[in-house]
């Protein structure tokens, strides 16, 4: 191990002291054609300031298409780096602004770059004595020269903030959408991929955790070390555990308690002690890894490695970790469960959990991507892929594979781009626009390894569409256009309905994340921070909804005219009772609200003859519980220990803002209701009536009897197991609810709806559509004294009962509907 090298002060601006900026177009050759940029490192003596060294680059245009995938020709082998341009920790201040950036040497001339850049300029450097890393040469006829110095077999980096002109004036816009549009080329055609997660970090000291790079050195005790070794350690282990519970029928778990020591024994790790979770969560909470680029260039690169400060790690080491972490439900004990208090912090937990799933998602993309299937290994990697139905409800039938339209005809690239849009809802891209053509060149390679059908010319026909379509790059183009016109696309290429779920203003007002776009409402602005979506990936055994009980669209049944989306649908109520958010209730208010709601549907309810409480706890986990659709009825405990722990929390609060026990007490006395009308026993009744709940709420303040372990061991184990039931629910139903609350139509369907619903829009059924849809009425008058209703679509809907088509009749009267 060496020294993370220190990041450089104010002094050292000085070596560049009258030294002019470099210019693209002026101090290198311009690109033509299908040309890439490269930089090399070159010797740095005198590159240095108060003994600080300063990285010092040369660049230099390359043919890409003399690269490895035209062997017949000469091409340069380089290394493509693949980094944040923010900071790279969760800890870090954020944004960096341009007073942030820091000057290194490009062509003898100063370039200013983002500090985690310059760290990896560094580390990169100087990690090339690594012997995990091939020596970079070229097929020419260089000749070699003194070690250190620019010569023909010099190593060669990609790295986009440098090769690529980042200007604002419209030639530098004009490369950039055309470097973009090259970037699956870029990986595919590096020999490695080098993803720099930022510098090590220290271990933490007085409540601190330091990155190396700020005058710390990198050892085998850092926090970062410690990571790395974990990792390695049980790299087979994690590899068989996930395979086991992904392909051989394994049940994925919903919530794992990471403050157990022994919480993954069953899967062979003896003991995890909080401080090994603190360890992982140095990697898996790098802001890398919800980066909306990072999924095209690890799925096309060829060998990707990961490095952090000195520490190199496998990819697979890390992404299979991802997989377990959260087939074996710690990623969702991590946001949830409460280690040691102080050693790791609710937010850290929290960021790792983020971390862990989009690892997971990374790596399924990757192995989506793979066009070569190896050894036993991978094709059990395959196999237990395949195992989930990844169509996020975009076909009628199961979709094993990215590059098929599930109906087994030719290749339909919109249908891939929404998979891709769904995989990735809660990455984030330094652009609006990064959304779209982020996915151009993951489209582009799968367009080139499809089978699609016995017409060869169909290969060539679906590229001239996409690269003739918006998704080509074009960073010139207005955020709003560009969504409205991929919009379009994608409705008239699918035929179906399954974007508007994806549309909708969910939140309403000024929390609305496509505010200022003015785009209609059936035109996503696919913004990461929205609720989660409905439509998920799913072990296959779990049913995609299909409520409209159509899936593809003739030409005649929808039109988009501009801003308008004509269509057919089905008016199923009127919300006429609304609960708060889902966060409200659980942080603040407690479940009153929600019970008044329940109160107005009928005590069966007619859409499934189950009883009212029975479809509210199925319609808060959407009725299923990560393997199987319906949900077990065992998870009508769990939800029975959820409500009394919120109702008796509520009322110890109440009871803290001064109310008497006595009126805590009777303000649930909307559960006492539902109590009395549910059947079956005292003890099997789930909703809790006034005497039991003031009795549970006295269980949760009473403290053990002095001088009695036992009775202090009898209460713990009580409450603890009460809790760890409320908490399994909880989790169940966190994805689900997320920033949506519970309603009730006029027609007695019980229903959960984004935010912005209100009482008085409607429920509907949109024909081509798998999830209902919640629409606001907007009349208007159009001239000519024509007065036309038109709705906005404010998102898409669970409603129990009714998700497989059950709400259709034989002959349903489909009215034309308009959306704006």
């Amino acid at each position: 191990m060496g020294t993370c090298l220190p990041n450089p002060e104010a002094g050292d601006a000085e070596p560049f002291d009258g030294l002019p900026m470099f210019q693209y177009g002026e101090d290198d050759t311009p690109l033509w054609k299908d040309q890439i940029r490269l930089v090399r490192f070159t010797s740095s003596a005198g590159r240095v300031n108060g003994g600080k060294h300063i990285p010092s680059l040369t660049i230099e245009a390359y043919d890409l298409s003399s690269t490895p995938q035209n062997p017949a020709a000469d091409h340069p082998y380089y290394f493509a780096l693949s980094y944040t341009w923010g900071p790279p920790k969760v800890t870090d201040p954020a944004p960096y602004t341009e007073n942030d950036k820091r000057p290194i040497f490009l062509n003898g001339k100063k370039f200013d770059v983002f500090p985690n850049l310059y760290d990896a300029l560094l580390q990169i450097e100087k990690s090339f004595s690594f012997p995990s890393f091939p020596s970079a040469s070229t097929s020419g006829d260089g000749d070699d020269g003194d070690d250190g110095a620019q010569t023909e077999t010099a190593p060669l980096f990609w790295i986009d903030a440098i090769c690529i002109n980042q200007g604002a004036d419209p030639s530098a816009k004009a490369e950039q959408s055309k470097q973009v549009g090259m970037m699956d080329q870029i990986y595919k055609s590096a020999s490695q991929t080098i993803i720099w997660l930022g510098t090590c970090t220290a271990v933490a000291t007085e409540d601190t955790t330091t990155a190396a790079g700020d005058n710390h050195t990198c050892t085998d005790a850092d926090t970062t070390a410690k990571a790395s070794a974990f990792l390695a350690k049980h790299q087979l282990l994690v590899r068989q555990a996930s395979l086991s519970i992904t392909r051989r029928g394994g049940k994925w778990q919903p919530s794992l308690d990471v403050s157990d020591p022994r919480s993954l024994a069953l899967y062979g790790i003896p003991t995890v002690q909080t401080s090994d979770w603190i360890a992982l969560s140095d990697i898996f909470s790098r802001t890398y890894f919800g980066r909306l680029w990072v999924a095209q260039e690890i799925a096309l690169s060829k060998n990707p490695v990961v490095l952090v400060g000195d520490h190199l790690l496998s990819w697979d080491d890390v992404a299979y970790m991802g997989v377990f972490l959260t087939a074996t439900g710690a990623a969702m004990g991590m946001a949830q469960g409460t280690p040691s208090p102080g050693e790791w912090k609710k937010e850290d937990r929290a960021a790792t959990a983020r971390g862990v799933i989009k690892v997971t998602w990374l790596f399924v993309i990757r192995v989506w991507c793979s066009d070569e299937v190896e050894g036993e290994e991978d094709k059990e990697v395959r196999r237990a892929i395949e195992e989930f139905n990844w169509g996020f409800g975009t076909a009628s039938v199961d979709d094993e594979q990215l590059d098929k339209d599930g109906k087994g005809g030719r290749m339909d690239w919109a249908r891939v781009f929404m998979k891709l849009v769904m995989a990735t809802a809660s990455f984030d891209g330094t652009d609006p626009r990064d959304k779209i053509f982020a996915f151009y060149g993951i489209l582009r390679h799968v367009l080139g390894m499809a089978t699609l059908g016995e017409d060869e010319g169909d290969a060539d026909e679906a590229m001239k569409e996409l690269e003739g379509s918006h998704f080509h790059p074009d960073y010139n183009k207005d955020p709003a256009q560009l969504f409205l016109d991929v919009a379009t696309t994608v409705i008239n290429r699918t035929k179906s309905m399954h974007l508007v779920t994806y549309a909708g203003d969910t939140f309403g007002g000024d929390a609305s994340p496509v505010k200022g776009y003015n785009l209609p409402s059936w035109a996503p602005g696919f913004d990461p921070v929205r609720p989660p979506p409905l439509l998920g990936s799913h072990r296959k055994e779990l049913v995609q909804f299909d409520a409209s009980g159509v899936s593809s669209l003739s030409a005649d049944e929808f039109q988009v005219d501009g801003r308008e989306l004509h269509l057919s649908g089905l008016k199923l109520g009127t919300l006429h009772r609304v609960a708060e958010p889902w966060s409200t209730m659980v942080m603040e208010r407690g479940v009153t609200e929600m019970a008044d709601v329940l109160l107005t549907i009928p005590t069966t309810y007619r859409h499934t003859g189950q009883s009212r409480v029975e479809a509210l706890w199925r319609t808060l986990v959407m009725d299923q519980d990560l393997t199987s659709r319906p949900a077990s009825p065992d998870l009508a405990r769990d939800f029975k220990a959820w409500l009394y722990i919120l109702s008796t929390k509520r009322i110890q609060d109440l009871i803290e803002k001064g109310a008497s026990r006595h009126e805590a007490i009777r303000a649930h006395s909307q559960l006492d209701e539902i109590s009395g009308a549910e059947e079956g026993e005292y003890e099997n009744k789930l909703f809790p009536d006034l005497e039991l709940l003031g009795a549970k709420s006295r269980l949760g303040e009473r403290r053990p009897v002095a001088d009695d372990p036992e009775d202090g061991k009898e209460l713990r184990e009580k409450q603890e197991a009460m809790l760890a039931d409320a908490r399994r629910f909880e989790m169940q139903a966190l994805y689900v609810m997320l920033f949506r609350r519970v309603f009730a139509t006029d027609e007695g369907h019980l229903g959960i709806v984004s935010l912005n619903a209100k009482v008085g829009d409607e429920l509907w059924l949109v024909k081509g559509c798998p999830t209902p849809v919640v629409l606001s009425r907007v009349d208007g008058d159009v001239g000519g004294g024509k007065w036309v209703v038109r709705y906005r679509i404010l998102g898409e809907s669970y409603v129990h009962g009714i998700m497989m088509g059950e709400g259709i009749s034989q002959k349903p009267k489909w009215e034309k509907v308009c959306i704006v």
